[in-house]
């Protein structure tokens, strides 16, 4: 494998969603047609299951060319294999009622990992937040919001980390709720 990770561009609409649906969702099938949008929105859970996918397709390329919708994409040579969804923690609505007592406008958020099934456990994960926190400090951003779940019993369930493996990267536990953690870093 020949690695390589870039920040997503207002170009890569096309490319994002090429990756997106070429990931296998047979382990949670209503996963499929999010195209990493969930946080980016702030319906409630009815109106997000009645929207489709075309709608969260299009929203994505919206927000992506608009620059608006910010992470990293990994490479194998020039096949997407991997996708971290960071940004502004006010990016996420979904989250900005947790979040807001522990960000300012420095904060960044790392919210969603996904890597292609035959890439998995090769340090696609790891190797995305290195480069995602490097990458996010140089924009100036000073402190980094993760939200992992408490308690992951697969590998699906871990898309937004792990805490073991958050706090072995220095991030540490703010608050505990609703079965995830809040956790950040100073970078």
């Amino acid at each position: 494998m020949k690695l390589s990770i870039r920040p997503i561009t207002i170009f890569d609409g096309p490319l994002y969603v090429q990756f997106m649906d070429s990931l296998n969702y047979s382990h949670h099938p209503g996963w499929q047609g999010c195209y990493c949008r969930y946080y980016h929105n702030d319906c409630n859970d009815s109106d997000w299951n009645r929207r489709e996918a075309l709608e969260n397709k299009q929203e994505a390329l919206d927000a992506i060319a608009g620059g608006l919708m910010h992470g990293y994409l990994a490479f194998d040579e020039d096949k997407p294999i991997g996708w971290l969804n960071a940004g502004h923690w006010e990016n996420y609505p979904r989250l900005k009622s947790i979040l807001s007592k522990w960000s300012n406008l420095d904060t960044a958020l790392m919210m969603c990992f996904l890597i292609k099934e035959d890439y998995r456990h090769q340090g696609i994960a790891k190797a995305l937040c290195d480069f995602a926190e490097d990458d996010i400090k140089l924009l100036g951003y000073k402190k980094i919001i993760v939200v992992p779940y408490k308690n992951v019993e697969n590998v699906e369930d871990a898309y937004r980390g792990t805490v073991s493996v958050f706090e072995k990267r220095g991030y540490k536990t703010r608050e505990e709720t609703d079965g995830y953690a809040i956790m950040s870093k100073w970078i």
